[in-house]
């Protein structure tokens, strides 16, 4: 019996193959209208994730009151990671892998 057939199974990774993306497949979906060109979407580990910035009932295109006060305060740390020789930047794309763009 396969995991398909199986009464017992729960796990999507059971059933359904998976693909991971990388950047140049996310610039294509990109390109091709796929995606918006916007800041609404990211690369973690090859899967395509939707940003949502509002808070709960708000907006989805809104930014809500806690994601503003924490990229505030995190910009505000940013003189002391410098000091400790370490960089720290909020709201920017970070290419990290071929399959990771945060």
């Amino acid at each position: 019996m396969s995991a398909i057939d199986s009464p017992t199974s729960t796990s999507t990774h059971d059933v359904l193959p998976s693909k991971r993306f990388t950047v140049d497949d996310m610039m294509e979906m990109v390109r091709i209208g796929l995606i918006p060109e916007d800041a609404t979407h990211e690369l973690l580990d090859g899967v395509i994730v939707r940003k949502l910035r509002n808070a709960r009932g708000e907006d989805p295109m809104s930014i809500g009151f806690w994601h503003r006060l924490l990229v505030e305060f995190f910009s505000d740390l940013k003189p002391m990671f410098a000091e400790q020789g370490c960089f720290l930047n909020t709201q920017q794309p970070l290419g990290c892998l071929e399959d990771h763009q945060p």
